[in-house]
């Protein structure tokens, strides 16, 4: 099954925890996603009885002071690594997403899931996507570019209204 090497990665927060819960649980609640593996990345926030909980679910937890592992992948890659341990908060959550959820995964297949996603009826695009191994992301509404200008769409790769949130 196409979702045997499934990985759920989620960045939480302590402000976001028990919709982060509320979130994982209502995918959890189709038989797809029942045996899937679930990472929640700790972003630093969350206290000892939440990470209990998360524990207590049999989620598996990264914390955000697991960084060894991500200097050792990234060091042959000086901007990667510039960029993911630079000092500015600003932009910690996108530094999460882009590069932990990858390298810290024990498998290819990732989905990538937002605290703020409710699944209230079966995600059946999500589910045939997973089975045909093809990567999608979620349209946002806006462009995704912080800059002012017009984006070359045309170039290989480059989405102009994309949304990690999943």
């Amino acid at each position: 099954s196409a979702f045997k090497n499934l990985e759920i990665h989620i960045l939480i927060c302590n402000k976001d925890f028990t919709m982060g819960l509320e979130s994982i649980t209502s995918l959890l609640a189709y038989d797809e996603f029942k045996y899937v593996d679930i990472y929640y990345h700790d972003d630093g926030t969350l206290t000892s009885i939440q990470l209990q909980i998360l524990q207590d679910k049999n989620f598996n937890i990264i914390k955000k002071d697991n960084n060894n592992m991500i200097k050792k992948k990234l060091e042959d890659y000086k901007e990667c690594y510039n960029y993911r341990f630079m000092n500015k908060p600003y932009s910690f959550w996108h530094k999460i997403k882009l590069f932990d959820y990858f390298l810290l995964s024990k498998t290819k297949q990732i989905l990538g899931l937002d605290t703020d996603i409710l699944f209230i009826k079966k995600p059946t695009e999500i589910i045939k996507l997973i089975k045909k191994r093809k990567s999608f992301y979620m349209t946002d509404c806006k462009t995704s570019y912080c800059f002012k200008g017009t984006v070359n769409t045309t170039l290989e790769g480059v989405l102009e209204r994309v949304n990690t949130g999943i």
